[in-house]
């Protein structure tokens, strides 16, 4: 078996489509440095699970607790040589930062509310819904059951009836 590959041979196209495809990489590296990043999105972001590595006894976190009572803590993403590190930094509630995210908190904690106050709603209205169609089936089959009864016959069935009379 003796299989050749096939041989590059460099035409006009090439020069198109590489001039192409350079255009459009440049353009799209153009595009992503001037969009204007959100600063919602960028106050929702959450800090890696791995970020609090360091274990802390039972006085550091008494200390935390009693530090929490005075302001915010807010986790610091940086960037230390391509890593990403973290560091939490204690803001004041009354600072505009701290309001904000004592603001952002209460909502979340209004709208976890909500949501468990609807889904439970929700669930009961099901469990009636079942309740009461469970209710009415049952006495579609009384009402059903109690006006016709089925006469049994007594004997032996009757031939002529069923086969029609011999001549």
């Amino acid at each position: 078996t003796n299989i050749t590959r096939p041989e590059f041979q460099p035409c006009a196209e090439d020069d198109d489509f590489l001039a192409a495809l350079d255009k459009m990489v440049n353009e799209n590296i153009a595009e992503s440095k001037s969009i204007v990043r959100d600063k919602n999105s960028m106050s929702t972001m959450t800090a890696p699970v791995g970020s609090g590595k360091n274990k802390k006894n039972w006085e550091q976190l008494q200390s935390e607790a009693e530090q929490e009572r005075e302001g915010v803590t807010v986790q610091l993403m940086l960037r230390k040589g391509g890593k990403g590190a973290s560091k939490s930094l204690q803001v004041s509630s009354d600072s505009s930062l701290g309001e904000q995210i004592v603001a952002r908190e209460q909502r979340e904690v209004r709208e976890r509310e909500k949501m468990k106050q609807l889904t439970l709603e929700i669930s009961e209205r099901q469990e009636q819904e079942e309740l009461s169609e469970a209710l009415s089936h049952l006495q579609r089959m009384s009402l059903a059951g109690a006006g016709q009864k089925y006469k049994h016959n007594k004997g032996a069935p009757d031939a002529d009836l069923i086969f029609g009379k011999k001549h």
